[in-house]
């Protein structure tokens, strides 16, 4: 494409930008494209920095253009930028005048649509391998994804459900339109408990924790499910309920100490149940997190790319709220324990002068036996990160069976030990 763009013919599309100038914003109506001829431009999507661009020959705003949308995202020139400016009206007429550039635009977005599909079918084969059913709709409760543990635990293909209304799987719709509205209010619903119809097994009960998918400008863009099978404890917490509700009347005539001592130990076991649900909830969610930061920060660790790992950490703590489940901060290591990047929910991208000093944490013996692929918990000082005293989740990072580095997130222990009654033992027994 390089070769192309300083023809003579081009000039009456060159356009010049100077520095803070704005190319479009998102949400515009304007579908021209742009060919960068020189300079940088950064994109945003919302208030957030997603990716800068500086190649010669890159195309931009050709999907609001094919699709006949809005713009995605915004574009500002981060210092003189020059572009070839196409108004839509005259791409036909541009394309027919420049027949070779016409064909290298097609391979430049065939060759994007490649990637893409790479990628897609990379997260595909990653959501596949969750233990958790994933469910993926658009903002209408259209199914967009579902996973082979969603195919087992509703009973259902993928070729079955897509673009199908999410609804149809749950017993009772004032229930599920109930669930819907608390979510609509709070953006987040931790975990539910819903009856779905199951074609085989007629019903189960299922545990689903769901978060809204919000667009830069945090409008409702879908919705993602994550359920898992609870029908055997919440059947037989049913069973104890009828079991107690029947007894009850007769005990108290016959024995009030032994039914006072009875009642006491049911009280206790929900809370044995709900405790439980909680450092599960806590310890899939945690590997969760750590799977998919170690997919997208292996290769940026690898190539020593700094600003894309910062700019994937950003996007990490400004989508998915992981100070919900105590996480406070990640860091990451290369391979000889020398700090490559640091974020922080409270500090963002760490000081320089921390980037290559070796990680201080001190590991923690766990008084438990620890199997093999356990995290390593370390007791560290957050001086040298930013903080007091903390404890950091270590999991190790590996490409092609190699070991590269770690990944560490800081934990708020107070938030650990209150909501999901996880102490530091707890911490080391974490497989993965």
């Amino acid at each position: 494409m390089k070769e192309f763009l300083n023809q003579p013919e081009l000039e009456k599309y060159t356009r010049t930008y100077n520095p803070g100038d704005y190319l479009f914003r998102e949400n515009d109506d304007s579908q021209d494209l742009y060919i960068l001829v020189s300079g940088h431009l950064d994109v945003f999507k919302g208030d957030n920095s997603i990716s800068d661009l500086s190649e010669p020959g890159t195309m931009l705003g050709e999907m609001s253009f094919l699709l006949r949308s809005k713009r995605t995202a915004t574009i500002v020139a981060r210092d003189t930028v020059t572009v070839i400016r196409i108004p839509s009206e005259e791409v036909t007429n541009f394309l027919e005048e420049f027949p070779a550039i016409a064909q290298k635009i097609t391979s430049m977005l065939a060759r994007r649509l490649n990637e893409t599909t790479n990628v897609m079918h990379g997260l595909k084969e990653f959501c596949d391998q969750l233990p958790d059913a994933v469910i993926m709709t658009d903002k209408n409760q259209k199914i967009l994804a579902w996973n082979t543990a969603a195919e087992r635990l509703y009973g259902r293909s993928w070729t079955q459900m897509r673009s199908r209304s999410i609804d149809e799987i749950y017993d009772n719709q004032g229930v599920y339109k109930q669930f819907m509205a608390e979510l609509a209010a709070t953006k987040s619903v931790k975990e539910k408990i819903l009856k779905i119809n199951h074609p085989i097994e007629h019903w189960k009960f299922v545990s689903i924790s769901t978060t809204v998918l919000l667009d830069g400008n945090h409008d409702t863009r879908g919705y993602l499910f994550i359920g898992r099978d609870v029908t055997k404890t919440h059947t037989m917490s049913q069973k104890q309920k009828k079991v107690v509700n029947f007894l009850l009347p007769i005990a108290l005539l016959i024995i009030i100490p032994l039914v006072f001592q009875l009642w006491k130990n049911y009280l206790h076991q929900p809370e044995i149940i709900s405790t439980q649900a909680e450092q599960i909830g806590f310890q899939s969610r945690i590997t969760r997190d750590y799977l998919g930061l170690s997919l997208l920060l292996s290769n940026p660790l690898i190539e020593g790319d700094r600003s894309r790992s910062t700019a994937l950490m950003e996007e990490y703590f400004a989508l998915h709220d992981p100070g919900r489940f105590a996480i406070t901060g990640i860091l990451l290591l290369d391979k000889d324990n020398r700090i490559v990047n640091i974020y922080s929910k409270e500090i963002g991208s760490s000081p320089f002068a921390l980037r290559d000093t070796e990680y201080a944490g001190v590991k923690f013996k766990s008084t438990t036996d620890q199997e093999e692929r356990c995290a390593t918990v370390f007791l560290i000082s957050r001086n040298q990160v930013g903080g007091n005293e903390g404890v950091d989740l270590a999991f190790d990072l590996e490409k092609e069976n190699e070991d590269i580095g770690r990944l560490i997130f800081q934990l708020d222990m107070k938030i650990l030990q209150e909501e999901y009654h996880i102490n530091v033992n707890d911490l080391a027994a974490i497989r993965y």
